[in-house]
C-alpha cells in the first residue's frame, strides 16, 4: 500500500510540474534566414534546437522519454508552416538529459518545406506528453526572425540591453520610471527609424512565449532614432513578472512601412523589497551614444554630453559630475574606469547636459565616460548625499589610416564530434586610403569576464583567415572544456595606408561569451555504420534464416565491445491457416550456432546460451584503459573533468603486427540496398557477419507461406563506457517453391 501511495504522489508531482519538465529550450537560426526553409539546413549557422530536461528523483521522467515534439512557424500567432499538430507530432526520443536537433533533423520535424514572404515570424518548439489533447505541455519556446525582402538591404534587429534579462526590481523601484535600452538597427538605415517597445505582463502559469503570443501589452512606447526610453509601468504589483521587446521599422521611399526586425524578448520582475522612500534611480548616459566614433576634425571640436536626471527629482539641487577617462590599448573598460586618472572632469548643477572640449585628443584613441550625481547640501556626518553614478559608455576617434572593421560571430554550436565549433568573420568597410593585405589570428584564449586570461592552447591557430570580398572568415574547433566560458580571439589586421605610404599592423581582440556545453554523441563519434544488412532464407523448407551485413568503420582501437540482441520475433501465416505448426521448439526466435563472422582484431563472438540465445557479444583485442571512465562534466549526469578524447581515451596497447595485415575499414555510409549478401568461406577480411536464427521449418506446399519479422538492437561501446544503440527491424516472406 505504501508503494502504491508513493507511486501516486510521484505521478502527481511529475504531472503537476508538467510544463516545466523540459527547459531551457534554445533555438538557433541562420544569421539571415533564407525565405525557403529547405535552405536552413545548409545555411550558416544551420537551424538548431537544443533542449534540456529536469530529472525528478534523479531520473528522466517517462513523460519526457515518450513525449512528442511539435515544430511550427507562426506569423501573428497563426501557424503558416508545419504539417503536424499535438496529436500527430513525431516522437522526440528524449532519452538523455540534453537533446539536440540540427539541420535536416529540424526541418523533418516541420514536415514540409515552406517559402516565406518578407516579414516577421516565430519558430516555435513545443513538447507534449501522451495526453496532448488534455493539455500535456511539457515545455515550449519561440524565436523571432525576419525574412528580408531581397530587394531591400538586410538589417540586424535591435537587441535588449537594460534591464538585463531576469532583473528583479523592488516595489519602490518599479514605482519609478524604468530605463529601457537596446542596440540600434545595423547597418544604419536611410531615414528615420521608429522603435516600438512593448511591455507585457506574464500571468501566473504562463511562460514568456505564451505571454508574448496571447496577452495584450500593458504599455506600448514609441521613440524615433533613439535606443532608449523610460517608462513608468501602468500596472504594478508585487511578485509580478514582465516581458518586453523592441520592434524597429521605417518608411520606405514609397511611403510603406518596412519592418527592420524585432529583438529577442527578455523579462524582469517585481518583488517585495526595500521600503525606504529615499530610493533614487541614477542618471543614464545618452550622448555620445555608446560606441560613437568621431573623426579627427570632430574630436577637436567641443563635444556635447547629455544624460537623464536623477529620478525622482531630489528636493535639493543636484551637482552632476562628468568624468572622461582614456582607455589604454588592450585595457578592459571596467579597469580603465577604476584605475586611470580622468583626462577631464566637467561639473554642472541641475542640468542634464554640458558641452566641453577634451583636453587630450588623439587619433585611434578610446574614451569611457560616466556621470555621478551628488547633492549640494550636507547631510548627517557632514558629507553630501550621493544619488549614484551612470553605467559607463564609450566613444573613440579614428584616423585616415585606421581600417573600419566589425567582428561578427556567425555561429557557435556543438558539432557531431561533441566539440564546440566557432565560426565567424571580420567584416571590412572599404576605405579609399586603406588596402587590406591579410588578417590572421594571433591568440585564442579562455578569459574570465574581467578580461584576465586564464588558459591558452584551446585550438589550433589558422595562419591566415580566408577571404571572400570584404569578409575574412575563421572556422575553429575548440579542443578543451569551454562549457559556459568566454573565448577571447586576438587577431592582427595587416594593411597599407596611402596617406602615409606605410604598411601597418593593427592588433585587435574580441570575446565570445557563454560557449555551449557539448555532450559527445557516441552514435556520431564512433563512426560505425551498419550496411547491406538484411534477412535471407537458406531454403524454402529450411528451419533457419540468416541475419547478415557489414559493420563499416569498426575500429578496435575505438570500439571496445559490440553486441547484437534479438529483441523481437514474430511469425505470421500468410497462406492457408491450416499450415501452422502444432509443435513449438524453444530454439525458435533465437540466434543459434554455428555463426560466421569476421570482425578484424576482435575475439570470437560469445552467445549468451549453450546452443541458442538472444545476444551475441564481441570484444576488442586492444588493451586500453579510460581515464575518469569517460566522465563528461556538465550535462551528462557525471562529475569530474571532461575527457576531451571521449572515444579514443587512454593508452593503446599495440596489436600484433600480423593481426593488422590486410585489415580494411570501409567508410561507406548506410546503404538501403536490397541486394542479398551471399557469404561463403573463406570470408573476406572485412567486418562481415552472418548469424542464423532458428525458425519453424518452411512447408513444401505451395498453399503454405508465412512472414517472419525480427528486430535487432545493435550496441556499439567505446572505451569510455559510452554506448550507441541502434534498433533495426527486418521482414522476410517465405513461400514454397
Amino acid at each position: 500500500m505504501k508503494k502504491l501511495l508513493f507511486f501516486i504522489i510521484n505521478f502527481c508531482f511529475v504531472a503537476a510540474m508538467g510544463q516545466n519538465l523540459i527547459a531551457p529550450i534554445i533555438i538557433s537560426l541562420p544569421a539571415n534566414p533564407p525565405a525557403n526553409t529547405a535552405d536552413w539546413a545548409t545555411a550558416m549557422p544551420p537551424v538548431m534546437i537544443n533542449a534540456q530536461t529536469k530529472m525528478p528523483n534523479g531520473q528522466i521522467s517517462p513523460l519526457v522519454i515518450e513525449s512528442k515534439i511539435l515544430v511550427t512557424i507562426k506569423s501573428g500567432g497563426s501557424i503558416i508552416c508545419g504539417s503536424y499538430n499535438p496529436q500527430t507530432a513525431p516522437q522526440s526520443n528524449f532519452n538523455s538529459v540534453t537533446k539536440t536537433w540540427s539541420g535536416a533533423a529540424v526541418l523533418s520535424l516541420l514536415g514540409k518545406d515552406c517559402i516565406l514572404k518578407p516579414g516577421t515570424y516565430e519558430l516555435c518548439v513545443q513538447f507534449y506528453g501522451l495526453n496532448a489533447a488534455q493539455g500535456g505541455l511539457l515545455g515550449e519556446a519561440c524565436k523571432s526572425f525576419t525574412i528580408a525582402d531581397t530587394k531591400q538591404e538586410r538589417y540586424s534587429p535591435p537587441q535588449n540591453i537594460v534591464p538585463v534579462n531576469g532583473k528583479v526590481f523592488t516595489e519602490q523601484e518599479a514605482g519609478m520610471p524604468i530605463m529601457l535600452r537596446w542596440t540600434p538597427v545595423v547597418p544604419k538605415p536611410q531615414g528615420d527609424v521608429l522603435y516600438k517597445v512593448r511591455l507585457i505582463e506574464i500571468l501566473p502559469g504562463q511562460n514568456k512565449t505564451e505571454a508574448l503570443r496571447t496577452n495584450t501589452p500593458i504599455d506600448v512606447l514609441e521613440v524615433k532614432n533613439q535606443t532608449q526610453t523610460s517608462a513608468k509601468l501602468s500596472k504594478r504589483c508585487n511578485n509580478c513578472e514582465y516581458v518586453w521587446n523592441v520592434e524597429a521599422s521605417k518608411k520606405s521611399a514609397m511611403g510603406d512601412i518596412e519592418m527592420l526586425g524585432t529583438s529577442e524578448a527578455t523579462s524582469f520582475s517585481v518583488k517585495p523589497g526595500d521600503t525606504n522612500p529615499e530610493k533614487f534611480n541614477p542618471p543614464v548616459n545618452q550622448l555620445p551614444v555608446d560606441g560613437k566614433v568621431f573623426t579627427k576634425e570632430e574630436i577637436d571640436q567641443p563635444i556635447r554630453f547629455t544624460w537623464s536626471p536623477v529620478i525622482p527629482t531630489p528636493k535639493e539641487p543636484v551637482l552632476y559630475k562628468v568624468r572622461v577617462v582614456e582607455i589604454k590599448k588592450g585595457q578592459p573598460m571596467a579597469e580603465a574606469l577604476r584605475t586611470n586618472t580622468p583626462t577631464d572632469i566637467f561639473e554642472v548643477k541641475n542640468s542634464t547636459q554640458t558641452t566641453a572640449k577634451l583636453s587630450k585628443r588623439c587619433n585611434n584613441c578610446e574614451y569611457i565616460w560616466n556621470v555621478e550625481a551628488i547633492g549640494t547640501e550636507r547631510v548627517q556626518g557632514g558629507n553630501p548625499k550621493n544619488y549614484g553614478s551612470s553605467e559607463p559608455t564609450s566613444f573613440g576617434t579614428q584616423s585616415p589610416c585606421s581600417p573600419d572593421y566589425e567582428f561578427i560571430s556567425d555561429s557557435v554550436y556543438c558539432g557531431a564530434d561533441g566539440k564546440i565549433h566557432v565560426k565567424g568573420h571580420i567584416k571590412i568597410t572599404p576605405k579609399p586610403s586603406i588596402t587590406i593585405s591579410q588578417i590572421s589570428l594571433t591568440q585564442i584564449k579562455e578569459t574570465n569576464y574581467s578580461g584576465a586570461n586564464v588558459s591558452t592552447n584551446i585550438a589550433t591557430l589558422p595562419q591566415v583567415l580566408s577571404v571572400n570580398g570584404n569578409n575574412y572568415y575563421f572556422d575553429l574547433i575548440i579542443n578543451s572544456d569551454m562549457c559556459n566560458k568566454q573565448l577571447y580571439l586576438g587577431y592582427t589586421i595587416k594593411y597599407f595606408c596611402s596617406v602615409t605610404g606605410q604598411n601597418m599592423d593593427l592588433p585587435c581582440g574580441d570575446s565570445i561569451p557563454n560557449l555551449p556545453c557539448c555532450i559527445c554523441d557516441p552514435c556520431k563519434t564512433l563512426g560505425v555504420t551498419i550496411r547491406n544488412d538484411r534477412l535471407t532464407s537458406t531454403g524454402s523448407t529450411s528451419g533457419q534464416i540468416l541475419l547478415s551485413g557489414i559493420l563499416s568503420g569498426l575500429d578496435p582501437n575505438v570500439v571496445k565491445k559490440v553486441t547484437m540482441e534479438l529483441v523481437y520475433y514474430n511469425i505470421e501465416q500468410t497462406g492457408d491457416e491450416n499450415c501452422v505448426q502444432c509443435a513449438e521448439n524453444k530454439e525458435w526466435g533465437n540466434f543459434i550456432k554455428p555463426a560466421s563472422h569476421y570482425f578484424s582484431n576482435y575475439n570470437q563472438g560469445i552467445l549468451n546460451g549453450i546452443n541458442f540465445g538472444r545476444e551475441w557479444t564481441w570484444l576488442s583485442k586492444v588493451k586500453k584503459e579510460c581515464d575518469n571512465h569517460g566522465n563528461g562534466g556538465v550535462g551528462d549526469g557525471h562529475s569530474g573533468p571532461l575527457n576531451t578524447k571521449c572515444t579514443t581515451c587512454g593508452t593503446t596497447t599495440s596489436l600484433n603486427p600480423s593481426e593488422n595485415q590486410n585489415n580494411t575499414f570501409s567508410q561507406v555510409g548506410f546503404s538501403t540496398s536490397l541486394t542479398p549478401i551471399i557469404i561463403q568461406p573463406p570470408f573476406p577480411r572485412v567486418n562481415t557477419f552472418s548469424l542464423p536464427i532458428a525458425v519453424p521449418p518452411g512447408s513444401s506446399l505451395k498453399c503454405c507461406s508465412d512472414k517472419i519479422k525480427v528486430c535487432i538492437r545493435y550496441t556499439i561501446w567505446d572505451f569510455c563506457c559510452k554506448a550507441c544503440d541502434i534498433v533495426k527491424c527486418y521482414e522476410i516472406d517465405r513461400k514454397a517453391q
